[in-house]
């Protein structure tokens, strides 16, 4: 039996979770206060192509997460059980 291919993580336009900005133009003033002592900032969001922030979705997050369980239950880590009667691949 094969196991089924990692899910992908879906992305869909969100907020920073620190900062609350919606893209680079907002991070660039609304993360700019929470710079280091060096005075180097960074957001803690996740920017797509256009510069917008973007995040998983649960559902995307929970099927991955549902994929590993499904390994980890198998006791190998590397493929879920077979069927009575079928060899593990």
């Amino acid at each position: 039996m094969s196991c089924p291919p990692q899910p992908a993580l879906v992305f869909v336009p969100a907020a920073c979770p620190r900062c609350g900005a919606r893209n680079t133009d907002e991070a660039d003033s609304l993360c700019d206060p929470q710079q280091d002592s060096s005075g180097e900032w960074s957001c803690a969001a996740t920017f797509g192509r256009d510069n917008q922030v973007i995040a998983p979705t649960a559902e995307s997050i929970a099927a991955i997460d549902a994929w590993i369980d499904m390994h980890a239950d198998c006791g190998d880590g590397l493929c879920c059980a077979a069927p009575a009667g079928e060899v593990a691949s």
